[in-house]
């Protein structure tokens, strides 16, 4: 028997895989897509995370990249 929760799964991981071929698709993008593969207690904690938040995981992920450039550009400032 499918639980609720498997099903919702389901129904992302579908959703996940259409947004990613219409991204493939689409020729005039200016952006690139990057996978990142995760331990599963990482995952869980950022899916935690942007619940509470009302986010998105992507989002969250791209926050910290861009967290990250900054304290790069800042340190290579400092040098």
């Amino acid at each position: 028997m499918v639980s609720d929760k498997m099903h919702l799964k389901d129904s992302e991981t579908q959703k996940v895989k259409e947004n990613l071929i219409k991204f493939k698709e689409d020729k005039k993008r200016d952006q690139k897509f990057v996978g990142v593969v995760l331990p599963l207690d990482v995952y869980n904690r950022l899916e935690s995370i942007a619940r509470v938040e009302d986010r998105k995981i992507s989002q969250l992920v791209r926050l910290a990249i861009r967290r990250y450039l900054k304290e790069r550009q800042d340190a290579e400032v400092k040098e």
